[in-house]
């Protein structure tokens, strides 16, 4: 009856699991929820849309791309000057 319970409760942790990807920022690993847009992973941890450049697998891709489970995300900083 106790393998029972404990298998029920490896089912339950399973599924509550969510795929995750990552952002990186200056060798800094940031893990955010994966099928969703990249702004809402960046806006969760308090970064600008505007201020970074995005990469993956060395593209540059926009920020309403979907996250994959496993995507490493590469933020780059913006900077302009005068």
């Amino acid at each position: 009856m106790v393998a029972c319970a404990e298998r029920k409760v490896t089912i339950k942790l399973a599924h509550m699991v969510k795929p995750q990807a990552t952002l990186i920022l200056k060798k800094k690993s940031i893990l955010c929820y994966a099928n969703t847009p990249v702004w809402k992973g960046m806006k969760a941890h308090g970064f600008s849309r505007s201020a970074f450049l995005i990469v993956r697998d060395g593209d540059l891709i926009t920020d309403d791309e979907i996250l994959k489970a496993g995507d490493q995300i590469e933020l780059i900083p913006v900077v302009s000057g005068g």
